[in-house]
């Protein structure tokens, strides 16, 4: 029978027990030696072996992985490494990654339907963590990880933790997890679909809101703002232990509900007004479909955003006043004509016709009587609009 294989590197200079005394930390090295403040990965990558001659680099061979990246022994730990290629991981029974950097992609998933637990501690994955179809797993544990990609999809998990960990894009799609738990992390882009759960921590602090609408899985690859923040990602800066409006046009939304729809569930999000009713307002815009409703609905702040009426209610009001000071709006003032009033003037009947007050001191004549209705008219709708918004934003 085969001898089960299990690769542990550690430092051979050092003795076990001052190993164990002294355990490494990635995210404490890189801080430590501000290796997060060089520019690029290779440069930050050389800093770092350099710095840690204890970190062992990986190759295929050493890993002993077939044509296929596979690597096939059933329980796999590997600590202080850098990982030079992809690797998968498929029939394994315990799965634990410490202090890692993986420049390939990770794959993971359970073809034997044996895998107990995943580890990923202190770990730095330059290509994409892949979780795909595990089956009853026990555990899914994810500590203080810097990724650009995270996909986890049809999978069942009995218990799953992320915490104090940076992740640009970072998508669930069908899973089923008995027991999630999220804190402290950093989520650029997300995406939840077709997640069912039964016990959620999710602190929605996690989640950058004002990227929702910048990233599609259809169409990220060509969002310019998208490449531009996922390029700027810094792999190496771990966590210390959130614009809607553009690029809605022409995008499927469906999965934003679905993550909008799982926030709002399972976080205490409507705690805080501010960001619950920034997810309103974006439920709102999403909702409609047409170019031009989704025009009004900006201006507006469909409802939600006060300030935007007062500011529309404004420029209307001077708008209207800037019109009566023209020759061209006449009016009768104690039995006399005016082509155009003075400042003062046009400022008061402004304001008075804008809020239908109307004290009847000056009166329009000719075309000016369809001015001054129709400025009474949008005042009676945008003063409703601003009592409605007031209400949907505060109570």
């Amino acid at each position: 029978m085969k001898e089960k294989k299990e690769i542990i590197l550690k430092n051979p200079l050092l003795p076990k027990l001052m190993e164990e005394e002294l355990p490494i930390y990635l995210s404490k090295i890189v801080s430590e030696h501000r290796i997060d403040y060089e520019k690029n990965f290779d440069g930050q990558l050389k800093k770092l072996l350099q710095t840690r001659p204890d970190f062992k680099t990986l190759n295929k061979s050493d890993l002993g992985l077939d044509g296929e990246d596979r690597y096939h022994e059933p329980i796999v730990e590997i600590q202080n490494s850098v990982i030079m290629c992809s690797i998968s991981l498929q029939n394994s029974i315990q799965i634990k990654f410490k202090n890692c950097i993986i420049l390939g992609n990770l794959t993971i998933g359970d073809k034997t339907n044996n895998l107990k637990n995943v580890t990923l501690d202190n770990c730095i994955i330059k290509g994409r963590l892949n979780i795909v179809r595990l089956v009853e797993t026990d555990d899914l544990s994810i500590i203080s990880l810097n990724a650009s990609d995270v996909n986890i999809r049809l999978s069942s998990i009995l218990r799953m933790g992320i915490h104090s960990s940076r992740i640009f894009k970072f998508e669930l799609e069908e899973n089923i997890i008995q027991q999630f738990m999220t804190y402290d992390n950093d989520f650029s882009f997300v995406k939840f679909v077709k997640l069912k759960t039964e016990k959620v921590y999710f602190d929605y602090n996690q989640i950058n809101y004002e990227n929702l609408g910048y990233y599609t899985i259809d169409d990220y690859k060509r969002n310019k703002k998208y490449l531009k923040l996922r390029d700027g990602f810094n792999l190496f800066l771990f966590r210390d232990s959130t614009n809607l409006e553009q690029n809605l046009d022409n995008m499927s939304h469906s999965y934003i509900f679905d993550t909008i729809n799982f926030i709002e569930k399972n976080t205490t999000i409507r705690d805080n007004k501010d960001i619950f009713n920034k997810l309103k307002y974006y439920k709102t815009i999403l909702a409609n479909k047409r170019k031009f409703l989704k025009y009004i609905l900006r201006i507006t702040g469909a409802l939600l955003k006060p300030i935007r009426i007062l500011f529309m209610a404004i420029i209307l009001y001077s708008l209207f006043t800037l019109i009566y000071l023209l020759p061209i709006s006449h009016f009768s003032i104690n039995e006399e004509l005016v082509n155009g009033l003075d400042v003062m003037d046009s400022l008061y009947f402004s304001g008075t016709t804008f809020t239908t007050i109307g004290y009847g001191e000056i009166v329009p004549v000719g075309i000016t009587k369809l001015l001054s209705v129709f400025e009474g008219f949008l005042g009676i709708i945008v003063s409703s609009a601003f009592l409605v918004s007031l209400t949907r934003k505060y109570l």
